[in-house]
């Protein structure tokens, strides 16, 4: 039974709880009070003899004064009462202190009190002990039995709340100086958490040692023994250097002995690896010596019958080598022969080719030359208006059969492209509702003068902004529906547009939009059905066919039979193909899917082009120089650009025009290309050069169409270019953009860009009408519509004003035109206009 346990059971004696009771409870007069505190002196002192670690019992009252202690020196002091009492949750609780340093002896001690209670709830005071720890490490050492390079140490609690620390309980060292924060380490860390083990750690004073440690719950502290761990191991250390000495002298041993024995088995091998070098250099007359009659003997026999024959093979083969080199220069012969034919043949066509692209560029520009000519006076005639039907009859017969010789031109330079591998897209982003919306429009007026239908059904939502080949699938698109109506006499045509998939990805260096903005990938279907001739089933494969025209005699139409065949080839170099499915009789329909990249920015649309007559334009005169070798050439330019008020002069070389444009200091210069002596390239390059032309608009012109000579004139400083023959609004069009004007068409209704601005004088008296614009609210209005894009919501805006007062009616009616040819720029710019001026 341990010292705590023997107090508490004293503390529980009949005769020693009934005398503190009375100490506690009487007067010092009462006789009773005089005995209870003589027999309990005695019972405590004969306690107190017994146990040697005891060495100060005494009672305390619930005031705090001592009442009756075994070191007389203490009876009658006060210590309180509160620090025994107060900890305890219960009366009847016992308490139990940490260690601390006794005031007195300044020694280890540990506080035992137990209460005195009446009625079992009550509490009089207090029976406290006081244990001495001078003797723990002897104690320690005589139990444990540990040796002195071992150190055995308790550890305990002492303080409390947020001062609390691990302190050592010795007589020696309890309170160090050395750990006033305490000490810890890793097996004080878990002893105190009550586990029992061993382990390496470092102790408290971080050497590394070797520890047992255990938790003494009755004493509420913590034994631990340690041991260093280079004293631990030092017979460890000592045993592996000596099996490492001895393992060396083994292995130095062992080394010569294999080194002897290794000498004397590789002796007769490096005879035969030697021997087998001289062999490998060619010396086939050398051999292996037999040193020895084990197997390395065999193989050294083996290896001389090896080198015998292959000295006869050698002999063999050489004969075999000159044969077949004798026939391996007559084959390379042969070989040179070939090449050289095959080398002939391909430069004779090349030179072919190149004939034959030379002779169509040369035929191409010889025809268009004259057809400038032609069509560019139908074009100026067609204009006139004192022409008897008759007349207009035989300039529009001339005109289309114009036309219809151009188209079979280009056709036959796009075919021999395609045979040539010439041909190439060049994408772009484009606005793709108003591409498909001009297409249509075009083919609506040919289906109209066959008084035939045609039906656009887009199926929405179809893609704003896609990047493709811009020019080229115009062309497939007018082909299949130009087709379509050709051959359709009664009934109609239909145009059908359909998104066949959505496929957001990420933009590839090979294949992406200008503006680099986030894409969609679409697969656009596009299927062009028809109610026409249709054509037979066996016939099917030959329309694709270059020069082939299926069908009955009777419903066969004028062309090169060139048209499929190219738009089959386009189609395939767009990554598709031309589907078709026709019955004869019934009608045809022809499909093809494309995929288009859409993008996620938006892009202004270009004004469409206005087919009214152009009579003249708003603002100063401007100057126009046209520098052509060929008189019919100038006379169109010169006819076209007149009557509507340019200052046009001319030239007929490349000097006289240099000479003239220094003089004359126009604003836009057209320049043939192809002229004898300083050619349209070396002109515009000198006008570039000249400092008072450096803003002058040039504009080459030529019958020669090649993408070369385009790129070419644009890299000597020409801003566009016009091919021949010159369709008269291409012409108009680059006009008004480069010289940014307003033209006044034949209605004399159209909307100026500044408000009551006087028309250029061409020669006639034009008379244009008075446009009152509407008030600022309705201007606005308007305007915040344009700027927005919200074309339908913008005609019916002009329509209201209509219905408002008759006197917006020329101005509601300019701004539906304007609108209805998505000119949304040249609208912001009038009505902007309009509202800085009221």
């Amino acid at each position: 039974m341990t010292q705590r346990e023997h107090f508490l059971s004293l503390g529980q004696l009949p005769e020693v709880s009934t005398q503190a009771r009375v100490l506690l409870s009487s007067q010092t007069s009462d006789w009773e009070y005089q005995f209870a505190y003589e027999q309990l002196e005695k019972s405590l002192t004969s306690f107190i003899s017994k146990q040697s670690g005891l060495k100060d019992l005494f009672l305390l009252s619930r005031s705090g004064r001592i009442l009756l202690s075994t070191n007389p020196t203490h009876i009658g002091k006060y210590k309180p009462l509160a620090q025994y009492s107060e900890v305890t949750q219960e009366p009847t609780d016992t308490f139990v202190s940490n260690f601390y340093r006794s005031p007195e002896t300044g020694k280890p001690t540990i506080t035992f009190a137990t209460p005195v209670l009446k009625d079992t709830d009550k509490r009089l005071g207090m029976l406290v002990v006081n244990l001495n720890l001078e003797r723990i490490d002897e104690i320690i050492q005589e139990h444990t039995g540990i040796k002195e390079d071992c150190e055995t140490y308790l550890v305990g609690k002492f303080g409390s709340g947020l001062s609390q620390r691990n302190v050592l309980i010795s007589a020696k060292r309890f309170g160090s100086v050395a750990f006033p924060e305490g000490i810890d380490s890793e097996g004080i860390a878990k002893a105190m958490d009550g586990s029992n083990d061993q382990g390496l750690y470092d102790n408290y004073r971080g050497v590394p040692v070797i520890g047992v440690y255990r938790w003494l719950k009755a004493w509420d502290v913590a034994l631990l023994v340690e041991m260093n761990q280079s004293q631990a191991f030092e017979p460890a250390r000592r045993l592996a250097r000596s099996i490492w000495l001895m393992g060396m002298v083994l292995a130095e041993v062992l080394a010569v002995a294999m080194f002897l024995i290794a000498r004397r088995l590789t002796q007769p091998i490096v005879a035969i690896i030697y021997t087998a070098t001289q062999v490998a250099a060619g010396n086939l007359s050398s051999t292996a010596p037999v040193l020895t009659e084990n197997e390395i003997g065999i193989l050294a026999r083996v290896f001389n019958q090896m080198i015998e024959q292959l000295r006869f093979l050698y002999t063999g083969l050489e004969e075999q080598v000159e044969e077949r080199t004798a026939a391996l220069r007559q084959a390379n012969e042969q070989l040179r022969v070939e090449i050289a034919e095959r080398r002939r043949a391909e430069q004779a066509a090349e030179a072919a080719n190149h004939a034959k692209s030379q002779f169509l560029t040369n035929m191409s520009h010889e025809l268009r030359t004259p057809l400038n000519g032609i069509l560019g006076y139908t074009q100026i005639l067609q204009h006139y208006s004192d022409l008897t039907p008759q007349q207009k009859e035989g300039i529009n017969t001339i005109h289309t059969c114009g036309n219809h010789l151009l188209t079979l031109i280009n056709d036959i330079l796009d075919l021999s492209k395609i045979e040539a591998q010439k041909m190439e897209l060049y994408p772009h982003d484009f606005h793709f509702p108003h591409f498909l919306r001009v297409v249509t429009q075009m083919c609506q007026i040919r289906a109209q003068q066959k008084e035939i239908t045609f039906t656009y059904q887009p199926h929405e939502p179809i893609p704003t902004i896609v990047y493709a080949d811009e020019k080229r699938l115009r062309q497939v698109l007018l082909n299949l529906l130009g087709n379509a109506i050709k051959f359709t006499h009664t009934g109609g045509v239909t145009f059908r547009v359909s998104v066949i998939r959505h496929q957001p990805f990420v933009i590839s260096q090979q294949q992406t939009t200008n503006n680099q903005q986030q894409t969609t990938n679409n697969k656009i279907r596009l299927e062009i059905e028809d109610t026409g001739v249709g054509i037979a089933t066996e016939e099917l494969n030959k329309i694709f066919e270059p020069f082939e025209q299926v069908g009955e005699s009777n419903h066969k139409s004028e062309g090169t039979g060139l048209g499929l065949a190219i738009t089959q080839k386009i189609i395939s170099l767009m990554g598709s193909q031309l589907q078709v499915q026709s019955t004869l009789g019934v009608g045809s329909t022809f499909w093809f899917e494309l995929e288009l990249p859409e993008a996620s920015a938006s892009m202004e649309l270009e004004p469409a082009p206005s087919f009214q007559q152009i009579i003249g334009y708003q603002g100063k005169k401007q100057k126009i120089l046209v520098v052509d070798d060929r008189w019919e050439n100038r006379a169109v330019l010169v006819n076209l650009l007149e009557p509507i008020g340019f200052e046009v002069r001319e030239t007929s070389n490349g000097e006289e025009g240099l000479e003239e444009a220094q003089r004359f200091v126009p604003d836009l210069v057209v320049i043939d290309l192809v002229m004898p002596g300083m050619n349209g390239w070396s002109l515009a390059r000198r006008l570039r050069q000249l400092p008072q032309l450096q803003q002058t608009i040039l504009i080459a012109c030529s019958a020669s169409v090649s993408e070369f000579d385009q790129l070419q004139s644009r890299e000597v400083g020409c801003h566009d270019f016009l091919p021949k023959p010159i369709q008269v609004e291409d012409l108009f069009i680059k006009i008004q953009d480069y010289l940014e004007l307003s033209w006044v068409y034949n209605s004399s209704k159209e909307l100026v860009n500044q408000p009551l601005e006087v028309v250029a004088d061409s020669g006639q008296g034009i008379e244009v009408n008075a446009i009152i614009p509407p008030p600022r609210e309705e201007l606005t209005i308007l305007y915040d519509l344009a700027r927005k894009g919200l074309i339908d919501n913008l005609i019916e805006q002009a329509a209201k004003l209509k219905a408002m007062d008759e006197q917006y009616l020329t101005f509601a009616q300019e701004i539906q035109h304007l609108a209805q040819g998505f000119q949304l720029k040249t609208i912001r710019k009038i009505l902007k206009q309009y509202l800085e001026s009221i």
